[in-house]
């Protein structure tokens, strides 16, 4: 099944050289961050005095800037499934201490709702309707928090052993994973314990961002992270066995999807030399696509809506490079065909498939050990095209396939469930 992976990433169309990067906005402002909402296409970008936000699909920029005001860096900005107005973000005051803020109308006004005794927020992360944030240290040791009811209120966590925390991303399993001072950890009850998964990496070093990713192949690991530190960006397979890839410390790191079944994922990692530096397959063959972009890529991000890859800048905009992952198509028209919007997707995602001729066809997903997860269709349908909805109420995160089959062909796609 590794060859068939080997052989799909093939069809990946690959630029020959460095991204064409195109300009969308926000030059001259102190950027901090940037969060895609692939629900709604948009995209979030954290400034020093508030956020902006990018409707992709009409291309138009919103500003949430409090100019003047001292102390309303936002270093976080999360989103929530449910609730299509509501964004999240946690800052820094002037006093550096972390604050957690919410708004029901895209910012348009603010509820402040927690202040964190610890210095400011550096990530917030969810999945459904709890969301958590992370503190770096000031005076006082940083804080873990937690919500359950979609950012509205906020409470820290104790026990997971961190001074100053960086990151927070899920592994493969869906599980919690936290990243700062005390290296990474991994919580199977959403940050109540915490499984050191530090092992052997170079010890004295800080994490200053983690990322989970699909390595690709039959085979899913239970851990499959990246972590960097001063040293470099490592890669784990097995808990506590690290090894480095990238010879570069990176500030923040971003999962590039590949839409090919078995294919592995890409990674985007922005070095603090001021680099933008992409694996062409799973931690390997890494290629500098910096290009022409000015000043300091802070952050980067895919998005779903052009398979783009967006990279925010301290102080030179936002810029995004569309249609980084294609797929060939080398199947003519009047055969058989099968696509899924959004992809990733969080719950649902639509399925559209061509029949070249009527007949008597099926629709399955199934998770990465063939299991079958759902029966979305079983019956005859007329030539041309198709679509339906797959609901993942109760499916965790991960990669599944989708597959279509007709008497005289089968097609599969593969799906990414991001929770």
């Amino acid at each position: 099944m590794r060859v068939i992976a080997a052989i799909l990433l093939l069809l990946i169309a690959l630029p020959a050289a460095a991204y064409d990067w195109e300009y969308l906005g926000m030059d001259g402002v102190n950027a901090t961050s940037i969060t895609v909402d692939p629900l709604r296409e948009r995209v979030f970008v954290g400034t020093y005095e508030g956020f902006w936000y990018y409707d992709q699909p009409a291309g138009a920029w919103t500003e949430r800037d409090w100019e003047g005001w001292i102390g309303r860096t936002v270093w976080a900005v999360d989103y929530n499934d449910a609730l299509p107005d509501r964004v999240i973000t946690g800052r820094e005051n002037a006093w550096f201490k972390g604050y957690m803020e919410y708004s029901d109308d895209l910012g348009l006004t603010e509820h402040f709702v927690y202040e964190s005794t610890g210095g400011r927020v550096t990530d917030t992360l969810h999945e459904g309707d709890t969301h958590w944030a992370c503190t770096w240290s000031d005076i006082a040791d940083g804080e873990f928090l937690r919500s359950t009811d979609g950012g509205a209120t906020w409470a820290p966590v104790p026990g997971h052993g961190f001074h100053a925390m960086t990151d927070l991303t899920f592994d493969l399993a869906g599980e919690l994973v936290l990243a700062g001072d005390a290296s990474v950890k991994r919580s199977w009850d959403q940050g109540d314990t915490w499984e050191d998964m530090t092992g052997d990496l170079p010890a004295g070093y800080g994490i200053y961002c983690a990322l989970g990713a699909y390595p690709g192949g039959d085979a899913w690991p239970w851990t499959s992270l990246f972590a960097s530190n001063d040293l470099g960006l490592y890669t784990s397979y097995v808990v506590g066995q690290w090894h480095l890839v990238l010879d570069a410390s990176c500030r923040h790191l971003a999962r590039i999807p590949v839409p090919v079944f078995l294919a592995s994922d890409r990674i985007c990692a922005t070095t603090w030399d001021g680099r933008v530096m992409v694996s062409q397959s799973f931690s390997e063959g890494w290629v500098n696509e910096t290009g022409l972009l000015p000043g300091t890529p802070v952050a980067a991000a895919f998005s779903p809506f052009d398979n783009g890859l967006y990279v925010i800048t301290a102080q030179h905009g936002l810029w995004r490079a569309p249609n980084i992952v294609t797929p060939v198509d080398t199947a003519p028209a009047a055969e058989l065909a099968l696509s899924a919007y959004p992809n990733p997707f969080n719950p649902k995602t639509t399925l559209r498939f061509t029949l070249p001729e009527a007949g008597q066809v099926s629709l399955r997903i199934y998770d990465v050990n063939g299991r079958e997860v759902a029966s979305l269709l079983d019956e005859w349908r007329d030539a041309g095209e198709q679509s339906l909805s797959w609901t993942a109420d109760g499916v965790p995160s991960g990669v599944y396939l989708a597959m279509v089959k007709t008497d005289a062909d089968r097609i599969s796609e593969r799906l990414v469930l991001l929770k």
